[in-house]
């Protein structure tokens, strides 16, 4: 077959495991590493297209910063290498890895201290280095490709995590790129929070797609997880345990799906068609409570999941005040599919209506600013709404935006 000279595609990816011990992400409190089970990576798709350079980041974090991005932006534009704005980084949100990737301190995000931890300027830099490096080899190595496309769907992995009989988003997408060398490269899309372990374990790891990883070790150079629109689902109501155990059966199922929907693909022939756009979009934040009666409300509470809502009232309105705020939107097209990436934890049930054969959206992208619900989240008073900063009717509002915009690409 022969190839298109015009895009090429190259990959390469970094070690980012923190040092033990390290304060660790997700859930309701900070708790402290005292092992890795699994090495966190920096995964790195460096495209090229006219001879313009592309990038597609995907880290092994809980979420990733504004200040992480800037930096990768910055040095690549430093070296000469391409513009900033050709740079999408993504966290696969996994809820075993460190805290200090987010700052805390300042802008919309100040006051989140409780559960994202202190921002580690040292950690950040230390990220940003081994995502150059990874561009770096990922340039050296880019080569054309031919490409099959997967789709199919899973079920028993995941579902709406507070209400378990609604309808999500169970789409898995897996992109099979090889090269003229024969280099194989994986790259998967799916929606789900990585929890199969819960809070009690204190040991590093990507969660479930370190299973995905390591069961593709021998066939796949690289494999990359990006997660979808996952703000509403979760392992809660699926995993059979909270151990090793389970991560591997969760891997095992996804796998074979993958494996399957590969060998009837989507679409499968020459890699010949890319695109990435980013647009800035407006977004509404919330009015802040009464400081006074959450003060209140938060001494009288006891510990659990109910109390943390109130603190994230009450730290949101010690802070912010209800005004406009400017959200980075991205936008990736491989081989006609397309993805959006936002810097949130979108909800399954506001993108439903927006997903076509080629549409799909993914969060955790280009910043981190927790949950975008839907508007009935607000009216049951999950506790996402009230980890939220933004007001009522935002998520719907944003993503009828976003999806009018994917489709003006076309």
């Amino acid at each position: 077959m022969e190839m298109n000279p015009m895009i090429l595609a190259g990959f390469a990816r970094e070690d980012i495991t923190p040092k033990i011990p390290v304060p660790m992400s997700g859930f309701d409190g900070i708790r402290i590493a005292t092992g890795v089970h699994d090495p966190l990576y920096a995964n790195v798709m460096v495209i090229k297209k006219n001879e313009e350079l592309f990038v597609m980041s995907v880290l092994d974090l809980l979420s990733i910063d504004i200040e992480l991005l800037s930096s990768v932006r910055s040095k690549i534009e430093s070296l000469g290498m391409m513009k900033g704005c050709n740079v999408q980084i993504m966290a696969t949100h996994t809820h075993s890895g460190p805290v200090g990737i987010n700052d805390t301190e300042t802008g919309i995000m100040e006051g989140s201290s409780y559960f994202l931890g202190n921002k580690d300027s040292h950690y950040i830099n230390y990220v940003s280095e081994k995502i150059v490096q990874a561009i770096k080899s990922a340039v050296r190595n880019l080569q054309a490709q031919t490409i099959k496309i997967g789709k199919s769907t899973v079920s028993g992995i995941s579902s709406n995590r507070s209400r378990k009989n609604d309808e999500y988003d169970n789409v898995v997408l897996a992109f099979e790129f090889s090269s003229e060398s024969n280099e194989k490269n994986l790259f998967l899309r799916f929606s789900c929070h990585p929890t199969v372990f819960d809070s009690s374990n204190t040991l590093i790891s990507a969660d479930f797609p370190a299973s995905l990883y390591q069961r593709y070790a021998d066939k796949y150079k690289h494999t990359f997880f990006i997660n979808g629109a996952c703000g509403d689902i979760s392992t809660r109501h699926t995993r059979k345990s909270s151990d090793f155990n389970e991560i591997e059966r969760m891997g095992r199922v996804l796998e074979e799906v993958i494996t399957e929907s590969l060998l009837a693909p989507f679409y499968e022939g020459i890699f010949d068609s890319f695109e990435m756009h980013s647009k800035w979009f407006t977004i509404e934040t919330k009015k802040p409570g009464n400081i006074a009666e959450l003060k209140r409300k938060y001494q009288k509470m006891e510990e659990g999941i109910e109390k943390i809502s109130v603190r994230a009232e009450l730290e949101y309105a010690k802070r912010q005040k209800q005004r406009p705020f400017l959200m980075e939107a991205g936008a990736v097209e491989i081989q006609g599919m397309k993805f959006n990436f936002l810097p949130v934890e979108i909800y399954s049930s506001l993108i439903l209506a927006h997903l076509t054969e080629n549409i799909f959206f993914s969060g955790f992208a280009n910043g981190y600013y927790t949950y975008l619900p839907d508007s009935k989240a607000y009216e049951r008073g999950e506790y996402e709404a009230y980890m939220s900063p933004f007001a009522m009717g935002e998520g719907e509002r944003l993503i009828s935006k976003v999806s009018k915009w994917l489709k003006e690409l076309e």
